[in-house]
């Protein structure tokens, strides 16, 4: 197991909405991370403040100091204005975007750290769904064959294209991760993959 760093090598932008009992899931599986060098940004979607005390709330029961929280409801309206907000206040070297009804494996930072070493960006497969009804994503570096769920990206790389953008994204916000991606590899990023499933995104 690495030790902790006085900075962390990745920071994690977890965007959270009105599921607390799925944060605190996706939470504990950060903490769960065979490397210990990360921290982690919760940016507050809520505009219920129920629910912005319920996500405050998981954050605390967590009690994990790498996991900071903040409300970002007034500015952001969806997950990608609210992960470009995190990144903003990133320490980390790399970034990653968990979804906050989702978790990684224990050994996401770990795998894709190591496939990393020389890269801009790197991606795992995933899979899509709930235990009832679910499929593994196959991801490829491309627009709509993407989640932004499955990658990790430099944090250099992510400010030098401008992070995410949903105005004039063809297929609505959702399409805005692979669109980001298609910018990072047209720019000149080297990329590459770990062919394996380390996230799952319910």
């Amino acid at each position: 197991m690495t030790l902790p760093s006085p900075t962390p090598v990745c920071t994690f932008v977890v965007s959270a909405f009105n599921r607390p009992v799925e944060l605190k899931l996706c939470l504990l599986s950060l903490v769960c991370q065979s490397r210990v060098d990360w921290s982690a940004i919760v940016t507050d979607n809520a505009m219920d403040s129920t629910y912005r005390d319920l996500n405050r709330d998981a954050v605390e029961w967590v009690g994990d100091p790498r996991i900071q929280y903040t409300y970002t409801g007034d500015q952001a309206k969806n997950c990608y204005i609210s992960a470009n907000i995190g990144a903003q206040e990133a320490e980390g070297e790399w970034l990653a975007f968990p979804s906050d009804d989702g978790y990684v494996c224990p050994w996401y930072l770990e795998r894709m750290l190591r496939r990393a070493a020389d890269l801009d960006l790197v991606y795992c497969d995933i899979v899509l769904g709930s235990a009832q009804s679910h499929r593994v994503l196959s991801q490829q570096p491309r627009c709509c064959e993407i989640d932004k769920t499955g990658f990790s990206v430099r944090r250099e790389w992510f400010n030098r294209v401008g992070g995410f953008v949903i105005e004039n994204v063809d297929g609505g916000a959702s399409a805005a991760d692979g669109q980001f991606i298609e910018r990072v590899v047209a720019a000149g990023a080297r990329y590459g993959k770990v062919d394996e499933v380390l996230v799952v995104h319910n």
